[in-house]
């Protein structure tokens, strides 16, 4: 799943009017992810130099974005908005707030569509497996 957000997000597929979403981002505080996306996180720091400083500031609101999670509403959904919300804008204040405003709202609205997929594809797997 990290890959294919490299390859989108790298290639401007869903580019809108100059703005592209943080994939890599939003997937990095999907509840379900979070390990499995530390983990490649290392790997891809340790692999893809030429986004290093993108990559450690990623990793590091990854961790202040745990660290944040207990301290939210405790609903799932609205922690992971939130978390997409603070991230964005710190990723976006260190980094470039050329397109903060649009790219934090973007973010949010693909965040909450690939929330609402995750949880359909999780509803069908508990749903097969209690079956």
């Amino acid at each position: 799943m990290v890959s294919l957000a490299i390859l989108i997000q790298s290639n401007h597929f869903l580019e809108f009017c100059n703005v592209n979403p943080n994939l890599i981002l939003i997937l990095f505080f999907l509840p379900q992810n979070q390990i499995l996306v530390l983990i490649t996180f290392i790997l891809t720091l340790i692999l893809l130099s030429y986004w290093f400083k993108e990559i450690l500031i990623l990793g590091i609101l990854v961790i202040i974005g745990l660290f944040l999670r207990k301290f939210l509403t405790g609903r799932e959904v609205w922690d992971f908005l939130i978390l997409i919300f603070l991230g964005t804008l710190g990723f976006y204040l260190i980094d470039n707030f050329h397109f903060i405003l649009a790219e934090t709202v973007y973010n949010i609205i693909i965040g909450g569509l690939l929330f609402l997929i995750s949880q359909f594809f999780n509803e069908k797997e508990k749903a097969g497996i209690k079956s």
